[in-house]
């Protein structure tokens, strides 16, 4: 990284250049958070973590978006050569979470490693098989989990789940955890 951009006040002086920088050519802030170099998305992050936070958000999203309208599609392309849909299966958010923690506490006040409350992914692999195995039980919602080579956890359905680090979305090594810290 150059070091005109070790503060804050020096990188926003660069992005402002970038978004006019003059001769009639002005930038939309959409366009040049799609164009910025590597390096310098990551010293924004370094000294705004929320960017960090809200970019692996964004990236999140448009991969459930582009994944989301190849669904439509497919299922566009079924009905117009008359085949039956294949049921959603859903649950809301809220309801899921709640499932999974009360099934999480049931298990921590039970177990001599976990304690009610914990996160997810730092309970025993019995603690997370039974908050995970808990969301079978609403029939909406049927998800497992399981390890591949690669350490990635994927769900049935084939969805890769990986743990990233949340300033950088550098991939995070594997504990001896079966799911996503942010489950």
């Amino acid at each position: 990284m150059q070091p005109q951009y070790d503060t804050p006040e020096a990188l926003r002086s660069f992005l402002k250049l970038c978004l006019d920088p003059s001769h009639g050519i002005k930038r939309t802030p959409e366009k040049l958070a799609e164009v910025l170099p590597e390096p310098l998305v990551r010293k924004a992050a370094e000294f705004a973590p929320h960017l960090g936070t809200l970019r692996l958000a964004a990236q999140a999203l448009a991969e459930q978006a582009k994944k989301a309208q190849q669904a439509y599609a497919d299922a566009f392309t079924g009905w117009i050569h008359g085949e039956e849909p294949e049921p959603v299966r859903s649950m809301p958010l809220l309801q899921a979470v709640t499932v999974a923690y009360d099934a999480a506490v049931s298990h921590a006040v039970r177990c001599g490693t976990c304690w009610p409350g914990m996160r997810l992914a730092k309970m025993c692999p019995d603690g997370q098989r039974a908050a995970i195995a808990s969301l079978d039980t609403v029939p909406a919602m049927a998800a497992e989990f399981t390890h591949d080579e690669d350490d990635e956890i994927r769900t049935v359905a084939g969805q890769v789940l990986v743990r990233r680090c949340r300033h950088c979305g550098e991939r995070l090594e594997a504990a001896d955890t079966a799911v996503v810290d942010s489950l």
